[in-house]
């Protein structure tokens, strides 16, 4: 397994799939202990992920630790929500991506990667929910 860091792109539409309102979430919901209902926390969430997957990567390539780039400056741009649901499965696959790019030595141990998997099945279970498939299928 190789693993990278993620483009500040991709991480973008992460902190898109982690803020969007989902149908069962509460208000005033916490990501990496950050409120995700407040705009000053998306930085913050998107600097902490970045971090866990510099951790990662150092991990995966120990020889090469310190040598990559932390995104301490990361801002967030975008909205905050996910408008359709092609924007729903794209922010899924990078979310996928990043816990993918994060699963090196024992980051997949850490309370934030675990919040991540957490998404990512939250997601699934919105999209799979969206289809007509689903809508079709028998109840009980």
């Amino acid at each position: 397994m190789s693993a990278f860091l993620i483009n500040p792109e991709t991480m973008n539409k992460v902190i898109r799939a982690i803020c969007s309102p989902a149908y069962y979430r509460p208000h005033n919901r916490m990501f990496a202990g950050y409120n995700v209902d407040r705009s000053n926390s998306w930085d913050k969430i998107g600097r902490a992920l970045f971090a866990l997957n510099v951790e990662a990567v150092s991990q995966r390539y120990p020889s090469e630790r310190g040598k990559f780039h932390t995104f301490e400056e990361y801002r967030f741009e975008g909205i905050p929500y996910m408008r359709d649901r092609s924007e729903i499965v794209s922010c899924y696959k990078a979310a996928q991506c990043l816990a993918y790019q994060c699963s090196e030595g024992n980051v997949p141990e850490e309370a934030i990667y675990k919040e991540l998997r957490d998404i990512i099945l939250e997601l699934q279970e919105r999209i799979v929910a969206e289809l007509d498939e689903y809508k079709a299928a028998d109840w009980g």
